[in-house]
């Protein structure tokens, strides 16, 4: 299978789309986690959320550690949010932005051709 390259024009669109999340200031996560922390401020015990959920008062407790430990299934924290009548939001976020990555990456490949082309000391910049 040949591997498809992203063109620039969709570099820029992921860009534009991934802008807003680049730019959010996330708050750290409760220590009990996110699950337990939602849970208990509507006031709902692990047996009423696993009514919801369709799973005993221990099943809560162990998706609740699970998340809470970041060890939890994208599958299962999914449908804690929609018990807990939350959305999930989900994106990789790139530290900067694609079309710099890509140049960076580009800008080493030509820097380690010329390098190896003209034996130059590894250290030159």
């Amino acid at each position: 299978m040949k591997k498809q390259r992203i063109q620039k024009p969709q570099i820029n669109e992921l860009d534009a789309l991934l802008a807003p999340w680049q730019a959010a200031h996330l708050c750290v996560p409760p220590g009990l986690g996110w699950a337990r922390s939602i849970r208990e401020a509507l006031g709902w015990s692990t047996s009423v959320l696993g009514r919801k959920l369709g799973m005993s008062h221990a099943g809560v407790r162990k998706l609740e550690a699970a998340e809470a430990a970041g060890v939890i299934t994208l599958a299962s924290l999914y449908k804690l949010a929609q018990a807990l009548e939350c959305d999930l939001r989900y994106a990789l976020v790139p530290r900067t932005t694609l079309a710099l990555q890509r140049q960076r990456e580009m800008q080493a490949v030509v820097m380690n051709w010329l390098l190896r082309r003209d034996g130059l000391p590894q250290d030159w910049e």
